[in-house]
């Protein structure tokens, strides 16, 4: 074995001796550490390069070192340097984001090929002549009802068709309608079943909950029209009962307070509920999902400028596909 590869196997050692002390320690300790060994390594390693330079490139010797040594020690760590570089200054740089406030955007200029929007392509008088009409096969008719039962069917606009199924003279079509009601009044009793037996526990903690909750579970049996109209007068009672209960205990609950205002409203209480959705909305951090129940509270009460008012001081109307069509027919949009 020669003495240059002797010198270069122990530069080889320093030099990785120089890269593992990178991998731990302070950091100003790693920096100094590497630049050491990286000296060290670059000393050994220059007279076996200095021996490869031409004759006349090898004089003066200690020049020839120097130079040798500079080259070595400067490739490598300048290649350090550089990465320290694009670590701390180009990556860790923080630089402003440009903002774009929705506001600002006009809906207009969006291309319609930019938005993925649901496209409805039957409405509800061509769902009811489907379930209606006697020319209709019994397949598409049951197409019906299952598509009825698959997308929301607690609208009331859903439960008026499935009840015009059970009318069916197709006993198929009618026993289906029926099972698909039969298990949305299951769901709902199982719900305030559960909700009952929260309630009689005397805890508070617990009580207060499920009267919000019992109130909201009877009130869907008036929204979607479950019940018949003799019913219907029971379940509204039952709902505003346990409203009262709950805000009692929450009276700035804006949850609360807009079940107090549809009840009012389904008693025709007008002037009752306009006050629960204002007081609802005041409280609310999101006022604009009960500014349609002022609305529809002051066209009832035939206050149309009102209406348009209401309408106007909201500008998430704009970006609301259900709220959007409404605004822009009183001219606020």
């Amino acid at each position: 074995m020669t003495q240059e590869f002797k010198l270069l196997m122990y530069a080889a050692g320093f030099e990785a001796a120089a890269f593992g002390v990178l991998l731990k320690g302070h950091y100003f300790l790693e920096v100094s550490s590497f630049l050491t060994l990286h000296a060290a390594a670059s000393a050994l390693a220059s007279l076996p390069a200095w021996r490869l330079l031409p004759e006349r490139y090898r004089k003066p010797k200690i020049g020839g070192l120097a130079f040798v040594f500079t080259v070595i020690f400067s490739v490598s760590a300048i290649g350090y340097l550089l990465l320290m570089y694009i670590n701390t200054v180009l990556l860790r740089t923080q630089k402003p984001v440009r903002v774009v406030k929705a506001a600002f955007v006009d809906p207009e200029g969006v291309e319609p090929d930019m938005i993925a929007m649901p496209v409805r392509r039957m409405g509800e008088a061509g769902v009811r002549e489907i379930s209606e009409n006697s020319a209709i096969s019994r397949e598409a008719k049951l197409r019906v009802v299952l598509l009825l039962s698959e997308i929301t069917a607690e609208l009331p606009r859903h439960m008026r068709l499935l009840k015009s199924g059970i009318k069916s003279p197709d006993d198929e079509v009618r026993m289906f309608s029926f099972s698909i009601i039969d298990a949305m009044e299951k769901r709902l009793s199982n719900h305030i079943h559960a909700k009952l037996e929260e309630f009689k526990t005397g805890i508070p903690e617990k009580e207060i909950p499920a009267a919000k909750e019992l109130s909201a579970l009877y009130w869907e049996y008036v929204y979607i029209g479950l019940v018949d109209e003799d019913y219907r007068a029971i379940m509204l009672k039952e709902s505003e009962n346990y409203a009262r209960i709950a805000l009692k205990f929450l009276p700035e609950d804006p949850a609360v307070l807009a079940m107090m205002g549809k009840i009012s409203l389904a008693k025709k209480d007008r002037a009752s509920a306009l006050d629960y959705f204002e007081r609802a909305c005041a409280r609310s951090t999101n006022p604009s999902r009960f500014a349609p129940y002022i609305a529809e509270s002051f066209y009832l009460k035939r206050e149309f400028n009102k209406v348009k008012e209401t309408l106007a001081d909201h500008d998430a109307f704009k970006f609301d596909p259900l709220m959007r069509p409404v605004a822009e027919l009183w001219g606020n949009l």
